[in-house]
């Protein structure tokens, strides 16, 4: 096995003791950020609360343009579903009197 320290190896080139303590310092500091920032987070509970949410998006003209469109497609299937419970209705009401029809027409003849 190739030596480091001596530099033996291809393409390895030797660090300054003052490089290799700048490093553990920025380490030694990106750990102490990372446990503050650890701690911070878990120190308060996160509101999962729906209500959170309300007016979010109460300024947002492309907000406002999407709920004009959701209103216009809910409106348009309510009236789809007018036209066929209408004609559902109406034919319901056909047979009904068809039956009618025929129970009279029967009891005529007998």
């Amino acid at each position: 096995m190739p030596d480091v320290q001596s530099g033996d190896v291809a393409g390895y080139v030797p660090m300054r003791q003052a490089e290799i303590d700048e490093l553990k310092a920025r380490v030694a500091a990106l750990e102490r950020q990372v446990a503050e920032l650890k701690e911070a987070g878990s120190s308060r509970p996160r509101e999962r609360d729906w209500r959170s949410t309300l007016g979010m998006f109460g300024d947002d003209p492309v907000m406002k343009q999407i709920f004009d469109e959701a209103l216009k497609i809910r409106e348009a299937d309510r009236e789809k579903a007018r036209r066929h419970f209408a004609r559902e209705d109406r034919a319901k009401k056909a047979r009904q009197a068809k039956r009618s029809k025929k129970t009279a027409t029967a009891g005529s003849t007998r």
